[in-house]
């Protein structure tokens, strides 16, 4: 597949059959889904250091050409992140976007490290990671970061791909910064979660201690302060960025295998159970949903003894039918 194509794909912008081809081709090998990453990075990377500045054509060529055929090291999901042999993915070719290049700075950085890019992947099974400033980082299933093999420089970067959790090394003259989607989480020394919500399109950053600035990059002076207890939602439809009390009790039950419900509606508790179960739960007619109320706290329980619970607690029934699950009154 043409960069150009893969580049429209990362922009959202092919059309449906086109996307499900992007997707098909992608998946196909392991060579595709490894190059597909590498120019994942770089055109993440370009977004938020584009500048308007000209740079000679041969010296983009070269530059980025070095960028791309660098080696990358796989991390294997495991809870030690240096434990194991890392494995490596070799691609080639020069990354285009329409008829302009990825921005000189950021191929030549590439070019200059000592270290490789090193990408880490959760599959199927939640992976803690060390960084190399000792700061960590948690993986939801399907979800992915890449980080260098040694920070360097002025700032330490990390690129988000779906939902991850992080406890970071306090470093004030070294800010951390996340970078997902077209947008930047930058901190000192905290813990939160990101999660880039591609239905939606949404990425919501929650803190839980310290304090984090979050800004999108297409919109200059949208940086703002989030402070522990508090929830930022970047909306890609409009690029606007809101901020509220996070009432989400059970956010961050990916990571800690808690459910907790107090005196919970039932339509919450079925989109609680939902998100941490990776199914659909829904209510059914005829169940009294306003009066159905949950006040329970599940810890690392099965899906099946959950439900159980529930059906005895809330005088239901429910009914199963492939990744759906229905709940019915008795």
């Amino acid at each position: 597949m043409k960069d150009e194509k893969l580049i429209a794909y990362l922009r959202n912008e092919l059309p449906e059959e086109e996307n499900r081809e992007g997707e098909a081709w992608i998946s196909a090998s392991d060579e595709h889904t490894g190059y597909f990453h590498k120019i994942k990075y770089l055109w993440e990377h370009s977004l938020r250091d584009y500048q308007d500045t000209e740079f000679r054509k041969d010296r983009v060529w070269k530059g980025i050409e070095s960028a791309v055929h660098k080696d990358w090291k796989i991390q294997p999901r495991t809870t030690s992140a240096f434990k194991r042999t890392l494995g490596r993915i070799a691609a080639a070719g020069i990354i285009l976007i329409g008829t302009g290049f990825l921005t000189y700075r950021i191929a030549t950085n590439l070019r200059s490290q000592d270290s490789r890019p090193v990408m880490a992947r959760a599959t199927g099974e939640i992976m803690e990671i060390e960084l190399p400033d000792n700061s960590r980082v948690w993986l939801n299933k399907g979800s992915e970061v890449t980080y260098p093999e040694r920070f360097r420089g002025r700032s330490r970067e990390v690129i988000i791909v779906g939902e991850a959790y992080f406890e970071v090394k306090r470093k004030p003259a070294r800010p951390f910064l996340v970078i997902t989607g077209n947008t930047e989480v930058e901190v000192l020394g905290t813990s939160f979660n990101v999660k880039n919500d591609p239905g939606p399109g949404e990425i919501v950053v929650s803190v839980l201690t310290g304090r984090v600035a979050f800004s999108a990059g297409d919109k200059p002076g949208s940086r703002i302060l989030i402070d522990p207890g508090e929830q930022a939602t970047y909306r890609g439809e409009n690029g606007e960025i809101l901020i509220d009390r996070n009432s989400d009790s059970n956010f961050l039950s990916w990571k800690t295998g808690i459910l907790d419900f107090d005196n919970t509606p039932l339509e919450d508790v079925c989109r609680d159970l939902s998100r941490h179960y990776s199914l659909t739960i829904t209510v059914g007619e005829n169940v009294p949903v306003t009066q159905k109320r949950l006040t329970a706290k599940y810890d690392h329980k099965g899906l099946d003894e959950v439900l159980h619970i529930l059906a005895i607690t809330l005088d239901i029934s429910y009914e199963k039918a492939g990744d759906s699950i229905i709940l019915k009154p008795n």
